[in-house]
């Protein structure tokens, strides 16, 4: 029988940390129902960008999936748009 997945969308409030790794709440509450976790999170992630993580969320199907929306004023910009000449 395979082991049921928690998938968990977001931005940086939701993505594991480097720094303490194992401590995001997705990766608690996975380990405390003995399933495995899929983070999706990550940082500075805009709506857009999470919904993208959701489209990924459909496509899999796990048993259960967190979303984690961001700030409303939150907005993607495109990096041809940045003002650096890299």
């Amino acid at each position: 029988m395979a082991m049921k997945k928690l998938m968990v969308c977001g931005d940086s409030f939701a993505a594991p940390s480097q720094e303490l790794p194992g401590t995001a709440h997705g990766e608690l509450l996975a380990k405390k129902l003995g399933w495995d976790v899929e983070i999706l999170a990550r940082q500075g992630c805009s709506n857009g960008g999470i919904r993208v993580q959701i489209d990924e969320v459909i496509r899999q199907r796990p048993a259960f999936a967190i979303i984690a929306p961001t700030f409303h004023d939150r907005m993607e910009i495109p990096a041809k748009a940045a003002p650096y000449d890299w």
